[in-house]
């Protein structure tokens, strides 16, 4: 008697999937050969066991196997796999049989990966990209698992987290105070610094093993740094009298500090290190002043615009970025800004008006040198003043300056620019502002050029007959109403007695009309020209050729 092949009845075939849609059943693809060894009791399976995979005892006894049972799709879940086992090296190829039960395991559903809405963002004190207080990484799971029945562990990396094991150093056994570690950073997509924290998400269903690996960022935000070259900053503090002493508007102060030990005020420095803060823009930071250290280290009892400061006073400054909430939080990271109180320059404001001509006929707008004013404005130009020019009243609040006042072009008609005197090494302005309007006046439109090549007839010799040709004079028509306008015309640069807007020309050369619009206070004129052509009608004289003629 040949013996049977040794078959054991295996566990449970497993696969988790993540497919949650049970209609008809939850499906996956299934490698029923994984179970061989475990068939057979032994590892591997002997060579002279063959094994054959039926979905039915029905396809078992008329041997209808499954084609691929290394990738097979259950159809029920769970499912029996009839599996026969033959001994090849017997000669009646005995056989036995034994089931494999199959078992689709749902893995667990994140209720969050998004990584910005899982990321924490904590500050920092020193700078040394450690948080000032340990993460609570909990919080983020809280988020992954949403109330669903699973248990979660945190991991440094990504290959610990599949692992699973918790003996290894990567595995986080504080999570929910956890000290982030530098030494762990990268750059994400978005261009942050980041540690990035996996979390391990066991299903907590008695029997699944599934997990799944949800990564998401720690950002340590460093704490604003004030700009080392104001060490300590300098702030000159404009007075209109001569008391020493101003009402303080702490904005201004930000925008204008200087460095009192190297610098002078005239060289404006940011308030913020510019090698260490990407965010430059001062608007993104509330920035206090107090008036010592003890209230800047405890943040009580700011300064307000309008206090009273003298000469030589110090202000202690904490900044913090509005966003994050980090501030400058140790004693030698709060800055200090000494003030320097300076008188104003004088300043004429007696309001300037001007009419000016259109820099292009009909036109509405007019270039001029605004520095002809400076004299009224400013007069005898003290030395270290200077007059700077706005070009309205927005732009003279937003410290918009007109950049090249030698050559500037209205933009609007009328306009009303805004003139200051300032100290040029203190930067102090002028107690009030000069207003300089500019009504612009167009120039008449005139355009004689279509004249211009037209010819003369003129017959050189009249004892000739002529035939055909207008030898009337051309009328030149400038289409403008003599009330409304003067006229001057030339011929060849001599002035005509002709003061109508419009010329009878009869000789050749070029004729010129300059029309002068008078206007409020100032005329404005445009020439025009044209060049008229002489003519002669052809002369010629007949000759006989033969003597019949």
């Amino acid at each position: 008697m040949e013996p049977l092949p040794v078959v054991n009845e295996p566990s449970v075939l497993k696969v988790c999937d993540d497919d949650y849609i049970t209609t008809p059943v939850s499906q996956t693809i299934f490698d029923l050969t994984q179970k061989e060894a475990e068939i057979a009791g032994a590892t591997p399976a002997p060579g002279n066991y063959e094994f054959s995979y039926y979905e039915s005892t029905t396809d078992q006894d008329n041997g209808d196997a499954i084609a691929d049972p290394e990738n097979y799709q259950n159809t029920a879940n769970p499912q029996t796999i009839y599996v026969t086992v033959v001994n090849t090296q017997t000669q009646g190829m005995c056989e036995d049989y034994t089931t494999i039960t199959l078992e689709v395991l749902p893995l667990p559903s994140p209720s969050e990966t998004d990584l910005e809405a899982l990321r924490q963002v904590a500050c920092d004190d020193d700078n040394d990209g450690v948080a000032a207080d340990p993460f609570d990484l909990t919080q983020s799971g809280q988020l992954i698992s949403g109330g669903e029945n699973v248990d979660i562990t945190y991991y440094k990396t990504e290959f610990a987290a599949e692992q699973g094991d918790e003996t290894v150093a990567e595995f986080i056994d504080t999570p929910a105070a956890y000290v982030n570690e530098p030494s762990f950073n990268e750059q994400n997509d978005d261009g942050l610094t980041v540690q990035v924290i996996y979390a391990r998400v066991d299903s907590g269903v008695n029997g699944n093993f599934c997990y799944v690996i949800v990564p998401f960022e720690l950002q340590v935000v460093p704490a604003p740094e004030l700009n080392p070259a104001g060490d300590p900053f300098g702030y000159t503090l404009c007075e209109d009298g001569t008391s020493g002493e101003a009402a303080v508007n702490f904005d201004d102060i930000t925008e204008n500090l200087y460095d009192a030990t190297n610098g002078d005020p005239s060289t404006i420095i940011p308030l913020l290190d510019p090698n260490v803060n990407q965010d430059q823009n001062i608007a993104n930071y509330t920035v206090t002043y107090y008036a010592d250290l003890d209230d800047a280290e405890s943040m009580i009892s700011p300064l307000s615009n309008g206090y009273i400061a003298e000469d030589e006073d110090e202000f202690y400054i904490r900044i913090e970025y509005t966003d994050t909430g980090c501030f400058n939080n140790s004693p030698e990271d709060i800055g200090v800004v000494r003030i320097t109180v300076e008188p104003r320059p004088s300043i004429v404001n007696t309001p300037i008006e001007e009419e000016v001509c259109s820099d292009e006929p009909g036109g509405s707008t007019a270039t001029l040198d605004l520095t002809q004013y400076n004299a009224q404005i400013n007069p005898g130009s003290p030395q270290g003043t200077a007059v700077v020019y706005y070009a309205d009243q927005t732009a003279y609040e937003n410290g918009e300056a007109i950049q090249d006042p030698s050559f500037y072009t209205t933009v609007t008609n009328p306009q009303t620019l805004i003139a200051e005197t300032i100290n040029t090494t203190t930067l102090c302005e002028s107690p009030s502002v000069a207003e300089i309007t500019i009504e612009v006046n167009d120039r008449p439109v005139v355009d004689i050029s279509n004249y211009d090549g037209m010819i003369i007839c003129e017959d050189s010799n009249p004892l000739t007959p002529v035939e055909g040709g207008n030898y009337e004079p051309i009328v030149i028509e400038t289409g403008l109403d003599a009330n409304d306008y003067s006229f001057v015309w030339t011929f060849n640069g001599s002035t005509l007695a002709e003061d109508g807007p419009s010329l009878s020309v009869d000789e050749p050369g070029t004729y010129e009309v300059t029309v002068t619009d008078q206007d409020g206070n100032i005329a404005c004129s445009t020439t025009s020209s044209a060049t008229f052509i002489q003519n002669n009608p052809p002369e010629f004289k007949v000759s006989a050729l033969t003597l019949s003629f």
